[in-house]
């Protein structure tokens, strides 16, 4: 991370602190009434109970539409759960089903990643035999039980076989003394197959995993959700493990069964909040209708100190955010600062590249770390001898150096074509690669001395189609390098080069070399 990267992102750190402690302070001496937060709470829940009802909707079209509406009598209990575990994987409230019929009782229910299933027949003794599939439906285990709270026929208030819906739907509450099946809220549907055999469908909810889907009502540490039903009855659909809440759950009920008559007579079914005393505090309860058949309204009632201590969470949420912005601005600011202090360009040891490395390198062409060379000192195009080409071959060295490293290779041209080095061996002395190298490293030690060229250069030689190449690894410098050469007027000058995407490329200005120099080039520690 360069360092103006590093301050930008620290000063965005830092405003976004500013901002949310202006929130904190603000909140602070603003007043926000009770009457006024549970309106707005419940505002919100309106719009997701609306999207859940829809969504059950959706679910219960679903099923009546698909194979379910054929006669149910005649489907396996293995095609029943294939039917159903796709209708509860394709609705993410959705966690069982229940089906009635004359003949047949069924349950399945999603637990984690597991299926537990049982069928049997209205005739059967009270044992029910239970089945745990897996992912893919295959049996995991069995067992039976006398717990048959989905099958009991005393239990009016979930289920039964004899529940009259005349085509309708109604949503009902589960009353068992078991905490994990306390919290069952089912859309019960009446479906007819194409037999005209009718049969009842319980729909299951867990109302303790729909909260994470109205966290507006439930960032309240105990709030009191009734849902009324199209008989203008109250039911609870939001419970809780702990046996002491729910019998204040059931107190509080009451007194908001006392404020729903009320309000039907008074308020004329429109949206409206009311206060009362009970275990020596104050209560708030707002009441708002619903457009939907089975469901007339709600109601949400929530402690004054609940409320309070709501406001309260939520400010020091401003507090908190903006320390946490402000330590982590803090944070990147050093750390950027740090780095680039301390940051230096390693210089990897360089190992000779395997033949198929350097095919590979060949057939990628020219890239940031990688450049051809047809030669070191022979002119394809005139033909002959020509010094000059030498410095080319340093320019690249200086360019890799000065960038982050790289290979050069001769004897190879632009177009990927292995020329090979003979031409460049007919210039020289002897003619051979052991003298080509001798020659090349003269060039480098005088132009940038034994060091640089013992520790940041590997050199060697690999023959492809008979044709010998010579490979040149540069490893990044830890100091600039300037390319000594002559002007037109025979002066020696020193020219300063970098590779820039596949190309070796000079820096004119004085300025900017040094700017360069800055940034790339660090202290040795």
């Amino acid at each position: 991370m360069s360092k103006k990267i590093g301050v930008s992102i620290s000063i965005v750190l830092f405003l976004l602190a500013t901002i949310s402690l202006w929130y904190y302070f603000s909140s602070q001496s603003k007043n926000v009434f009770s009457d006024e937060l549970i309106s707005s709470v419940s505002q919100k829940f309106k719009t997701n109970l609306k999207s859940f009802l829809s969504n059950a909707e959706n679910t219960t079209a679903s099923i009546k539409e698909g194979d379910i509406g054929n006669n149910t009598d005649s489907l396996t209990h293995t095609e029943l759960n294939k039917v159903f575990t796709e209708q509860i994987k394709n609705d993410k409230f959705l966690k069982g089903v229940i089906l009635f019929s004359n003949h047949i009782n069924y349950v399945i229910i999603k637990e984690e990643k597991t299926w537990a299933t049982t069928y049997s027949t209205p005739t059967a003794d009270s044992m029910l035999d239970w089945t745990r599939l897996d992912e893919n439906l295959k049996i995991v285990s069995q067992w039976s039980d006398t717990y048959n709270f989905f099958m009991n026929e005393k239990n009016k208030n979930i289920i039964s076989r004899n529940i009259k819906l005349n085509g309708k739907s109604t949503w009902r509450i589960a009353q068992s003394e078991i905490p994990d099946e306390r919290d069952l809220f089912v859309n019960v549907i009446e479906v007819t197959d194409s037999k005209k055999q009718k049969y009842i469908i319980g729909l299951l909810y867990k109302t303790s995993e729909m909260a994470g889907n109205f966290s507006d009502i439930f960032k309240f540490e105990n709030p009191l959700v009734n849902i009324i039903d199209e008989s203008g009855n109250l039911i609870t659909p939001i419970r809780t493990s702990d046996t002491s809440k729910i019998t204040a759950y059931n107190q509080l009920s009451q007194e908001v069964e006392s404020i729903l008559k009320n309000w039907v007579v008074n308020k004329k079914n429109q949206p409206y909040s009311y206060s009362f005393e009970k275990f020596d505090q104050v209560f708030w309860t707002h009441i708002d209708t619903i457009n939907h058949q089975t469901i007339k309204g709600f109601t949400i009632t929530i402690s004054e100190n609940d409320i309070m201590l709501s406001r309260q969470q939520l400010r020091m949420k401003y507090l908190y955010f903006a320390i946490s912005l402000f330590v982590l601005g803090l944070i990147v600011l050093v750390f950027s600062f740090f780095k680039r202090r301390n940051q230096r360009t390693e210089i990897r040891p360089l190992e000779k590249h395997e033949k198929e490395t350097v095919i590979k390198l060949i057939s990628e062409g020219e890239t940031e770390f990688v450049e051809f060379k047809s030669s070191l000192r022979y002119d394809y195009r005139l033909e002959k001898e020509n010094k000059i080409l030498e410095t080319v071959i340093l320019k690249s060295i200086a360019a890799f150096a000065n960038a982050k490293g790289g290979t050069l290779f001769i004897g190879v041209d632009d177009d990927l074509n292995i020329l090979g080095l003979e031409n460049d061996f007919s210039t020289l002395k002897k003619q051979d690669a052991d003298y080509f190298e001798l020659h090349l490293r003269k060039l480098i030690n005088n132009q940038f001395g034994i060091s640089f060229a013992n520790e940041n250069l590997l050199l060697y030689f690999n023959e492809f189609e008979k044709k010998q190449i010579c490979v040149i690894q540069i490893n990044a410098s830890y100091a600039p390098l300037y390319l000594k050469t002559k002007d037109k007027q025979g002066q020696q000058i020193e020219k300063f080069y970098v590779r820039s995407g596949n190309a070796s490329q000079q820096i004119n200005s004085l300025k900017e070399i040094n700017e360069y120099i800055r940034r790339r080039f660090k202290k040795r520690n």
